[in-house]
């Protein structure tokens, strides 16, 4: 059983180790380097655009958020886009416009027509040379759009996007607490990649765009479910860099419950797809450098290796149960005998194959190093309730194959959109 387990399971440990290695290389070489920011001399002018769908208990807080932003307040101005929201979304936004008649904010209703729709038209209003997309879930910090533009100027003329650290907002269940651990560590790995210029997606909450960039590559996509993440592939394609910003702060609400995070997941695995699937062509390509020859095929390989795990495990399970069934059969259906008489496996650790037990070791103590270095990037402190968070947190990725696969039935079979 050992030895089956280790055959199919060593492509999975070897692959996962060799995208992980890389990437621990390049933290180290980021690790060496220097940056000097420099102040900010002018204030351009930027549009904000907060696309609402039924968030009339969130949108006040968050346009309060961006007004507190420490930045002139004649050099910017909001955009909220009411995407046919069923709930009083409307009505929170116009007393926001009434609240503070001294600010430029728009208000723009459109029927249910999804996110992607809803900031395409906020483009057609936009007046400012830089616009930022925040979820009106999420809060940003007031430093983030001033510091955006600075890291915009150092880049120079061919950063077409500058993504903020992203964080979970005030977790309290343990669903939530998992995904703050998460988003720290994707904040991290997202700076890591940002310099390998292989950085795939825009997050929602506050990524800034330069305005005549994004609408010459014809606004957000309406055909894929991820407009984030393709907007930053269509960036990539025609050489554009996308950068993080590790003074430019947002928090956002995480799913409160397994069920929600599930569906969260769905959406954001079958986007990946369709990305992949559209863009295809920038796989393996040397003309895109990092971005298609290690992010896209890393991309592709976390579905690969995901169905090949979910498929080694079924096979290991499903022979053990059928083992299981025999000797039931056998014994006359007897339960009560056939548990008095089973004994437990022994466990000889000659017989557990040495190279997978290494990959293992290997990978545990590089996800240790890169938790410990994703807090220090976000500033934050390793709390006692995080480091027994980490504990199971290494187990929900766990739950990653089975989302993959559930996701990838009705994508192949009735080719679903899972939208807002």
């Amino acid at each position: 059983m050992v030895e089956t387990l280790t055959i199919i399971l060593l492509p999975v440990y070897a692959v996962s180790l060799y995208f992980m290695i890389t990437i621990l290389l390049k933290i180290i070489e980021i690790d060496n380097k220097k940056q000097i920011k420099k102040g900010l001399k002018e204030h351009p002018f930027a549009t904000i655009a907060i696309p609402a769908y039924n968030e009339e208990d969130t949108l006040k807080e968050t346009a309060e958020s961006v007004l507190k932003l420490e930045y002139p307040k004649t050099r910017f101005e909001i955009i909220i886009i009411n995407d046919g929201s069923k709930d009083k979304t409307e009505a929170v936004a116009r007393e926001i416009i009434r609240e503070n008649k001294n600010r430029k904010i728009i208000l723009l209703n459109q029927e249910n027509k999804g996110k992607a729709e809803a900031l395409n038209n906020a483009l057609l209003k936009a007046k400012g040379e830089y616009f930022a997309c925040l979820d009106a879930d999420s809060i940003v910090n007031t430093k983030a759009l001033k510091e955006q533009i600075i890291t915009f100027n150092q880049q120079g003329k061919k950063a077409g996007a500058i993504t903020p650290i992203m964080l979970v907002q005030s977790p309290k269940k343990f669903v939530e607490w998992i995904q703050y651990i998460e988003y720290i560590i994707s904040a991290f790995l997202q700076h890591t990649i940002g310099e390998m210029d292989a950085i795939f997606v825009t997050p929602g909450p506050f990524s800034l765009y330069r305005t005549e960039v994004i609408k010459n590559l014809g606004g957000f996509s309406k055909e894929t479910v991820t407009e984030d993440q393709e907007m930053a592939y269509k960036i990539q394609k025609e050489g554009y860099k996308i950068k993080q910003c590790a003074e430019a702060y947002v928090t956002t609400k995480a799913p409160k419950t397994w069920k929600q995070l599930y569906y969260q997941r769905r959406r954001w695995f079958y986007g990946g797809i369709q990305c992949l699937t559209k863009y295809k062509g920038l796989v393996l390509n040397k003309k895109y450098g990092d971005f298609g020859m290690f992010q896209l095929p890393m991309n592709i390989a976390f579905y690969i290796l995901a169905i090949i795990g979910l498929g080694a495990f079924a096979y290991i399970e499903g022979k053990a149960l059928n083992n299981w069934l025999k000797l039931l059969n056998a014994s006359g259906y007897d339960i009560w005998t056939l548990i008095k008489t089973s004994t437990l496996p022994k466990i000889n650790i000659f017989t557990i194959n040495m190279i997978s037990a290494g990959l293992f070791i290997i990978t545990t103590i590089i996800i240790l190093y890169i938790f410990i270095k994703a807090h220090k990037h976000v500033k934050r402190k390793i709390t006692i309730k995080e480091a027994i968070t980490f504990i199971p947190f290494a187990f929900y990725y766990y739950l990653f194959p089975a989302i993959v696969i559930i996701t990838l039935i009705p994508t192949i079979i009735q080719r679903k959109k899972y939208w807002w």
